[in-house]
């Protein structure tokens, strides 16, 4: 088994090339962690990092807040409530001040760290394959949705490595699924639903062993086991801390998202068949229906396009390293003396790849009750690496080598394969910016319109800072509001992204505090004293805004209606 970062062993001319005590030297200890990391691995982190800046440079350098991050300038709170007892430390590992320069560069770094594991994992060595990786980890159009919650951005990359490194570790040795258990409780602690990471990479690792000449089915099996043992106990250690957590601090789980019926779906044998059927009919739902982020019928042809060399490479990898090899006199393929060997691989690779679907959708048997938005499906990342680990499964870097001649559905596919990632890239890289100018926009369009709300409130003559403001209704997220035109049809899945600025109380105090530098005394959504004013006829008879006494006081209140209330 592997004893470094992504695979191999270490530099046994380490000793000769560092003398005794030197590595004690700050410049020594750097050398011989450079040497202990493959080539590959470096080209993961380094490629992940630029390409990172490259793609996400526009929102780093400015500050474009979406409605939470509205009020969460600093952000010291724990959602202990919501089974995250780990977040408090975690979102403070870059101050919990919301700082997108700093807390981003430190993101891409822990982002770079966890794509080199990924493809340590994966098998991808050949420099083509690494940098495809990193594209498309980095490019992802649901990190932009991560990137525009920067007060917990932290939190979210450092859960990603978590559960990366979990795996990483319970493959490396048996032993080391114990620290891997305590990696993915942390993860749990910190956001639950990455864990479909881990359970996405560990069928993917066990289809790759399937697929390789020198495991036998029992040691797959065996790892299949160190896996399912990992994830046991990582989330019954989680299970414990968030018990005695909640009662250190006398709370109870919330209703938020079904937080509260977590892990409940398995004690419903037809309810969980319901959340296993859900998650395969809504597998390719992500990117054919258009779930989260649009994708024009020419990068669906590019879906198409990788799933099929997927399938073609999955076929020549099956026959080559499954128990068929050609007949070298004859040129006819004939089974091996290890056939028997070779269908059991067979038949564990097509369990692996069956329960996939499962894995991606695994939020909803964890939460069956939640509503699914594009920040819990971080494992999707990981489906156009699929076809690149498949590449290098049928045509090791090694294979282009002296003594093996470059096939042409080799050469063909190799260039398709890179075309068709870069295709992706390209549309990934530009959604992404499209999402980052609907966020700007929109927070250009917000502050004008609530600033001209603040003139007119001002512009009341017995206004003063103690006067109850109470605003009613809401601006609809349609073309007459605050949402911007022209880019809400793209991003209208991307959570943080799409929506308005400013709908509920906290999105209006915080916009008014922290980005116009007034505290008003605004009325809470439960303030009994705001429904009361809503049923108010005086209130029913005030036109809408931006006419003329759309902002009016009323008995000591001034009142912003914005549009009818729902109850209306």
């Amino acid at each position: 088994m592997s004893t470094t970062l992504c695979g191999k062993k270490p530099n046994t001319m380490m000793k000769s090339t560092i003398p005794n005590g030197k590595w004690l030297e700050p410049e020594a200890a750097l050398s011989l962690i450079r040497q202990s990391i493959p080539g590959y691995s470096r080209l993961a982190m380094a490629g992940t990092f630029v390409i990172g800046l490259a793609t996400h440079m526009f929102f780093l350098v400015n500050k474009l807040p979406n409605g939470d991050d509205l009020s969460e300038l600093y952000h010291y709170n724990s959602m202990i409530t919501s089974g995250r007892w780990l977040d408090v430390l975690s979102k403070g590992l870059t101050s919990y001040y919301s700082i997108p320069w700093a807390t981003g560069l430190v993101c891409l770094a822990l982002l770079a760290v966890s794509c080199a594991l990924i493809c340590s994992l994966l098998g991808l060595r050949r420099k083509s394959t690494v940098l495809a990786a990193a594209a498309i980890l980095t490019a992802f159009p649901t990190m932009a949705s991560y990137f525009s919650y920067m007060y917990y951005m932290d939190l979210y990359m450092l859960t990603l490595l978590f559960n990366v490194w979990a795996v990483w570790l319970a493959k490396r040795k048996a032993w080391e699924l114990l620290p891997g258990a305590a990696l993915i409780a942390m993860g749990l602690g910190n956001y639950q639903a990455y864990l479909g990471v881990t359970a996405v990479l560990c069928l993917l690792v066990l289809a790759r062993e399937c697929l390789e000449e020198s495991r036998t089915p029992k040691q797959i099996l065996y790892l299949a086991a160190r896996f399912l043992a990992m994830g046991a106990a990582g989330l019954a250690l989680y299970f414990l801390i968030l018990r005695g957590a909640l009662y250190i601090f006398s709370a109870g789980l919330s209703d938020y998202q079904g937080i509260a019926g977590m892990g409940e779906a398995g004690m419903d044998a037809a309810a969980l068949l319901s959340y296993i059927r859900a998650s395969y009919t809504d597998f390719f739902g992500f990117f054919y229906r258009d779930r989260f982020f649009t994708s024009p019928p020419a990068v669906k042809c590019l879906y198409s396009l990788l799933l099929l060399l997927s399938l073609a490479w999955l076929g020549v990898a099956v026959l080559q390293k499954s128990g068929w090899q050609p007949q070298a006199a004859a040129g006819k393929r004939e089974p091996r003396t290890d056939r028997p060997s070779g269908a059991v691989k067979l038949i564990l690779l097509a369990l692996w790849l069956g329960l996939l679907p499962v894995a991606y959708n695994l939020i909803y048997i964890m939460a069956p009750g939640a509503f699914l938005h594009s920040l819990m499906l971080p494992q999707y990342a990981l489906f156009w690496l699929m076809p690149l680990m498949l590449f290098e499964l049928a045509y090791p870097e090694k294979a282009g080598g002296a003594g093996r001649k470059t096939t042409a559905f080799q050469g063909v596919s190799h260039w398709l394969l890179l075309g068709a990632v870069a295709g992706l890239f390209y549309f990934f890289f530009l959604t992404v910016n499209i999402s980052y100018l609907h966020l700007h926009l929109k927070y250009e369009i917000t502050y004008a319109t609530e600033l001209r709300i603040l003139d007119r409130i001002e512009a009341i003559p017995d206004y003063n800072l103690d006067t109850p403001v109470c605003v009613v209704g809401a601006f609809p997220s349609e073309n007459m509001s605050l949402y911007p035109y022209h880019t809400q049809d793209l991003v209208k899945g991307l959570v943080g992204i799409n929506g308005n600025l400013v709908h509920h109380y906290y999105n209006y105090n915080g916009f008014y505090k922290n980005y116009l530098g007034r505290q008003l005394n605004l009325l809470r959504e439960d303030d009994p004293r705001k429904l009361d004013i809503q049923a108010w006829p005086a209130v029913a008879r005030m036109p809408i805004w931006p006419k003329e006494g759309s902002v009016n006081m009323i008995e000591g209140v001034v009142i912003v209606k914005i549009n009818d209330p729902p109850s209306w």
